[in-house]
């Protein structure tokens, strides 16, 4: 289930949100747009899952794992900067975005999921 209204094209999550949870903008459509602050510490499974038109995603230096299927079929993500922090991306986080096309991963990542 979605936290977005079925309309909403760019979204900054508030700040003093420290997870954004498992499938909380899942199948948003419309969205295209996402802006985590700092203090975002983890990003959990299927968040982003199914928003098939999200074209542009801000991770801050705070998030340290990304879970399983956190961005699967976001069709539209071209470009994807996972910063330093990070230490983990989960099984198929990235698995069906068919227009990624560059992925920037930092030397922080010790573990990548199958399929990811």
């Amino acid at each position: 289930m979605a936290v977005a209204p079925a309309k909403l094209t760019e979204y900054t999550i508030p700040a003093g949100i420290t997870k954004i949870g498992a499938g909380a903008f899942s199948g948003c459509k419309t969205l295209k747009k996402v802006i985590i602050p700092e203090g975002v510490k983890e990003i959990e499974a299927g968040a982003f899952e199914d928003c098939e038109n999200l074209q542009e995603i801000v991770i801050p230096e705070s998030v340290t794992r990304i879970d399983a299927d956190t961005f699967k079929h976001c069709n539209s993500l071209r470009k994807i900067v996972i910063p330093s922090s990070v230490t983990m991306i989960g099984r198929s986080a990235f698995y069906g975005c068919k227009s990624l096309e560059e992925v920037v991963i930092s030397e922080g990542v010790t573990e990548i999921g199958m399929s990811a």
